[in-house]
C-alpha cells in the first residue's frame, strides 16, 4: 500500500478579505503606532519638565 504525502497549504489571513478591510486593517495598525509615538513623546515632555522644576526648586 503506497503511502501518499499530504501537501502543506497555508492560507492567507487575507485571502477573502476585501480591499476595504485590508485597508482598515492598516489603518487600524498605523493608528495605534501613533498613539504610540505621541504617547512616548508626551511621556518625555513631562519628565524634561518634571526635572526642570525639581532643578530649580531650593534644596
Amino acid at each position: 500500500m503506497a503511502r501518499t504525502t499530504p501537501v502543506a497549504t497555508i492560507d492567507a489571513p487575507t485571502c477573502t478579505a476585501t480591499i476595504g478591510s485590508i485597508l482598515a486593517n492598516r489603518l487600524l495598525r498605523s493608528e495605534a503606532t501613533a498613539v504610540e509615538i505621541c504617547s512616548m513623546t508626551w511621556e518625555r515632555r513631562s519628565v524634561s519638565a518634571m526635572n526642570r522644576i525639581h532643578s530649580r526648586s531650593p534644596s
